[in-house]
């Protein structure tokens, strides 16, 4: 299969060559600026190029020419799920260069895209959503036959919540028995993976965790160096958690909308406190709603995070690369405030944001890799519009130091 590569500036990327031209967005499909040293900008490069100064275009035919519905990234490795002429989903996946870590559900790395091999155990299932840590990746289906999601996970063994029976790396997607056959009847909604550990929320507002505990993330008190099962953050017993997000070595847990707990590691600030480390959930100070106003969005990067609020405001904390600077921040910050429209999706990995306003891009954080869109290896602190994109962005994902959105 071959794939191509659009945008500007005249040079080669693999077999393929760069026109002069800009790219205009007018033809449908999915679109990537910044790092190619990784594989996961899904283009073939030529070794002497290490970054798209500018967007570029990944090739429909890498999709045998199917519409692609949605795109997910994690730091290093992307997916996108397509749908045929006959309404068959199917998926496919990039990332992760000469590696080994199969989160990808690839037996190797892929610098472009590659079908995954099917895996649903049911054919009535779709993907609803995906979740990509650094060593493990779960996806997330939905049977018009079957009230609950089903789960199934790819990657480093004992990170997949699957117990420690398996092989070291699961390059196939298996399914994740205490999602798909759990003896309390657990309904989940949602899955968010970090480094190496993952958190799952119920329908009931209860959080579940399983994975490292080496840097106490987990917001659960154990000897273990893993828990290899979901164990529900019994912190939370009481609680109802409306949000989840975990970060590099910490985790987010927010609580009736309004109130934010954190638990890991604080190198960089990322707890929003001036404590050390975290082993029990711990709640942040300083984030100030006015009346009504709540948590829409929280998500979290290498070592840092980001949530937005129903008045469109943002706050963030943690790394200072992570938003357009060089000193941490170690208590929540507001960033921006009342930026008028509708935000439908909020995106961050490594050490940059990106979010949806009415079909609109905007960026923010490190741009090293000329991620942000602005042609130069510049960092902005503030969000900003990236204006070539008009309005046509349908979905947006960011991996380590690529953007991508798809038109």
């Amino acid at each position: 299969r071959s794939c191509y590569a659009v945008g500007y500036g005249s040079r080669s990327i693999g077999t393929n060559r760069v026109t002069n031209e800009k790219v205009d967005f007018n033809q449908s499909g999915i679109y990537v600026v910044g790092a190619l040293s990784d594989g996961c900008a899904g283009v073939d490069s030529h070794p002497s190029v290490t970054s798209l100064e500018d967007w570029a275009m990944i090739s429909n035919d890498s999709f045998d020419g199917e519409e692609v519905q949605r795109i997910w990234a994690g730091e290093t490795a992307c997916f996108a799920t397509t749908l045929s002429r006959d309404g068959k989903q199917t998926l496919y996946s990039w990332g992760e260069r000469g590696d080994l870590k199969g989160n990808i559900g690839q037996d190797g790395g892929c610098s472009e895209p590659l079908l995954v091999n099917e895996f649903l155990t049911d054919p009535s299932e779709t993907i609803i959503d995906i979740s990509a840590g650094m060593y493990q990746t779960f996806f997330l289906t939905r049977s018009p036959f079957i009230e609950n999601i089903k789960v199934y996970g790819v990657g480093l063994s004992p990170l997949l919540g699957a117990g420690n029976n398996f092989k070291d790396h699961q390059f196939t997607p298996i399914p994740i028995p205490f999602f798909n056959s759990n003896p309390e009847s657990l309904s989940f909604t949602h899955i968010s993976s970090g480094k190496e550990h993952s958190l799952a929320l119920t329908h009931e507002g209860k959080p579940y965790a399983w994975g490292s505990l080496i840097n106490s993330q987990l917001g659960i008190h154990s000897d273990a160096l893993y828990i290899h099962y979901p164990t529900l953050v019994d912190y939370f017993e009481d609680d109802n958690v409306t949000h989840i997000s975990a970060g590099g070595v910490h985790s987010v847990f927010v609580v009736d909308d309004t109130r934010v707990f954190v638990a890991g590691e604080n190198s960089n600030g990322q707890l929003g406190n001036q404590l050390q480390k975290c082993i029990l959930p711990e709640e942040i100070k300083g984030i100030k709603l006015s009346s009504g106003e709540k948590i829409k969005f929280v998500e979290s990067g290498k070592l840092h995070t980001t949530l937005i609020t129903t008045h469109n405001n943002i706050w963030s904390w943690g790394s200072g690369t992570a938003m357009g600077g060089e000193v941490d921040r170690k208590k929540p910050f507001l960033i921006s405030e009342g930026l008028k429209g509708n935000i439908t999706k909020l995106v961050t990995e490594g050490y940059h944001n990106a979010f949806l306003l009415d079909q609109s891009l905007y960026v923010w954080g490190c741009g090293q890799d000329y991620q942000l869109a602005n042609g130069e290896r510049t960092s902005l602190s503030v969000p900003k519009k990236v204006g070539a994109v008009g309005e046509k962005a349908k979905d947006v994902a960011v991996s380590f130091a690529n953007t991508f959105i798809l038109v």
